[in-house]
């Protein structure tokens, strides 16, 4: 068994209370299923937050119990992070990003359909208007006119370009760059489907990182120089109001 702490173990001792300071104590943790929201009282909750998480969701049983939790006028508010976009600085940026879309090319099989909906900014997330009619949960939240939607890193209205969606100019070493990467779902599945080419010259994540270094190489970098990579992702953040009533 691992013995490390889990995420919420963490967080209840840093901010929960376990921590031995009572003055830092206070907030509670509910490790609960977002359908469920398990231990909230009814009408009980100003705001719900789903941070790059929403497309995992049964948007459908989420709307429902949404509605349940929040008072009258609260607020969900939602984003996620989609594609990576290689920074104009990097040394061979056109082949670099031609590598990384390359690396999506291998996995798209192994896209689930949350993949798809994260990478469309949520532009297919279910919402509670996508309910059938006569259900109650339509009546429970403005209609599509009052959703509030703000995209960053695209070209469309709404958009704040120059603003940072978390980390939009990440810059990392290669090292770095394929930890991220082994940590994405769809490059957990290729690996899981083809065991014996993990950490080979033929895994997905070498072979990105190769052709990586090629380009850059290519355009000048020095062998032995270390690489790092500048970029960032597009994101987007959906705002629905609970009706008053």
């Amino acid at each position: 068994m691992d013995p490390s702490p889990s995420m919420i173990e963490t967080a209840r001792s840093l901010y929960g209370d376990s921590h031995p300071d009572t003055e830092k104590k206070g907030i509670e943790f509910i490790l609960s299923t977002a359908e469920a929201l398990e231990g909230i009282e009814s009408q009980s909750v100003d705001l719900i937050i789903a941070a790059n998480a929403a497309h995992w969701f049964d948007m459908a049983g989420f709307w429902r119990r949404a509605a349940e939790v929040l008072k009258p006028g609260g607020t969900v508010a939602v984003w996620g992070g989609g594609p990576v976009t290689v920074g104009a600085a990097v040394p061979g940026r056109e082949a670099v990003q031609a590598a990384i879309e390359r690396l999506e090319e291998r996995i798209s099989g192994f896209y689930e359909p949350g993949n798809h909906i994260v990478r469309g900014l949520y532009r297919d997330l279910v919402m509670p208007w996508d309910a059938e009619e006569g259900d109650p949960v339509r009546d429970m939240f403005v209609g599509r006119e009052g959703l509030i939607r703000w995209e960053w890193g695209t070209d469309t209205e709404g958009s704040f370009p120059s603003e940072e969606l978390y980390v939009t100019h990440l810059q990392v070493d290669m090292n770095t760059l394929g930890r991220m990467m082994e940590t994405s779902s769809p490059v957990i599945r290729w690996r899981e489907a083809h065991p014996a080419k993990v950490g080979t010259e033929e895994d997905v994540v070498s072979l990105l990182r190769k052709e990586i270094q090629e380009a850059m190489w290519a355009a000048g970098v020095k062998k032995g120089e270390e690489l790092k990579l500048e970029g960032g992702v597009s994101g987007c953040m959906l705002v629905v109001k609970r009706t008053d009533k």
